[in-house]
């Protein structure tokens, strides 16, 4: 196939930790309790942070060959982006 440039996009795949459904559960269900804003907000956060590791995957820290991660912060000690 001279001339021709075949291009193979790997892509990427979003995959959640056992763990992370029942944490971001609780978490949401501790701040609702205290603060809504916050629930809104943070889920937002992780809406955000989930979506920004779709389009940009190698932007999380590499925690085994081809898995990665991304850690938001969130709250009275966090930077906000």
């Amino acid at each position: 196939m001279r001339g021709k440039r075949i291009v193979s996009k790997r892509v990427a795949r979003i995959a959640y930790s056992s763990r992370a459904p029942d944490d971001s559960a609780r978490a949401l269900r501790f701040l609702a309790g205290h603060d809504h804003d916050s629930t809104a907000a943070s889920a937002s956060v992780i809406r955000r942070g989930v979506e920004m590791l779709a389009q940009h995957p190698y932007v999380g820290r590499r925690v085994e060959r081809d898995v990665r991660e991304l850690v938001r912060s969130f709250g009275r000690n966090s930077i906000q982006s």
